[in-house]
């Protein structure tokens, strides 16, 4: 158990970073497996490449991946579509 104030405050903020960061990697993670089906399927492949790349781009703007990581994917599904 925390003890001091900061350590309460500490552990509150883990918490709700903790959830947030786990909502949006199910949310990058589940665009990847959609961006994956449209391959197979071959249709919507501009929109769903465009969509991955805005929300890898959002995440990354909130800090919640890297900027690099968040390149480094796009890079990687870009060579995936073509």
């Amino acid at each position: 158990m925390p003890n001091t104030p900061q350590a309460r405050r500490s552990v509150r903020v883990t918490k709700k970073n903790t959830e947030r960061n786990v909502a949006w990697n199910t949310r990058l993670k589940s665009m990847t497996k959609k961006l994956h089906l449209s391959v197979s399927k071959k249709e919507n492949l501009p929109k769903a490449l465009a969509d991955a790349f805005a929300l890898f781009d959002k995440a990354a703007t909130k800090g919640i991946i890297t900027r690099n990581v968040a390149n480094r994917r796009k890079s990687r599904m870009s060579r995936f579509v073509a």
